[in-house]
């Protein structure tokens, strides 16, 4: 079980790290199944989910780095799939959403967000995304609402 866990975040590594105008419909279509698969991104919109599956990409970081910093301007929204990070005093474990804005008046990240070892993450950078759903309001209508509990408010 574990080992086709490992091989199915390879391949979606693999996926991501491919430009998505390189991406055909059966990389996107595996996306969107991987997506559909981690709990906290349940989307009610097949559309919006798709659309993600063309804005998503993979990143890491390494023990000690910094994802984001207290004052600086939201740009991404991250999903920690392995690793732990140190956020407003709390440690965080995967699957966990970090760095969503919660409503549209969220422009700033509120704390600093520290990785304490080597962490994979799902990036998706909001204004390429608020363009392809355009505006981020109603990409978030239709998250459920469980997501935006359990996001870490920045």
């Amino acid at each position: 079980m574990l080992q086709s866990i490992s091989k199915s975040y390879e391949l979606i590594f693999q996926l991501l790290h491919m430009p998505s105008h390189a991406r055909g419909k059966q990389e996107k279509d595996f996306i969107v199944r991987f997506l559909c698969s981690i709990d906290k991104l349940l989307f009610g919109n097949k559309s919006s989910l798709e659309s993600l599956a063309d804005t998503i990409q993979h990143t890491s970081f390494r023990n000690g780095q910094t994802l984001f910093s207290s004052g600086s301007r939201i740009t991404s929204w991250y999903i920690l799939l392995s690793g732990s990070v140190y956020v407003d005093g709390k440690l965080h474990h995967p699957i966990k959403s970090l760095g969503r804005p919660i409503s549209e008046e969220d422009r700033y990240y509120s704390s600093d967000c520290y990785c304490l070892e080597q962490c994979d993450f799902l990036v998706i950078d909001l204004k390429t995304a608020c363009q392809q759903s355009s505006q981020l309001s109603s990409m978030d209508s239709s998250i459920t609402p469980g997501l935006a509990e359990d996001s870490v408010r920045l």
